[in-house]
């Protein structure tokens, strides 16, 4: 219980610092989902022939 509650405290305190970046804000190494969607898709019959299909 002691714990518990020193937990409760404690995170309550801390959620206080918490703050939302500013607008526009981009954290070091994001990729957007537009460059994550060009990948190559591939059909059932390429997949099974790739070595990490097996792997």
């Amino acid at each position: 219980m002691a714990f518990g509650a020193t937990f409760l405290v404690v995170c309550g305190l801390c959620s206080h610092i918490i703050t939302n970046p500013p607008q526009g804000y981009i954290p070091k190494g994001y990729v957007s989902v537009q460059a994550i969607n060009i990948k190559r898709q591939y059909s059932p019959k390429e997949i099974i022939k790739t070595k990490q299909f097996y792997l």
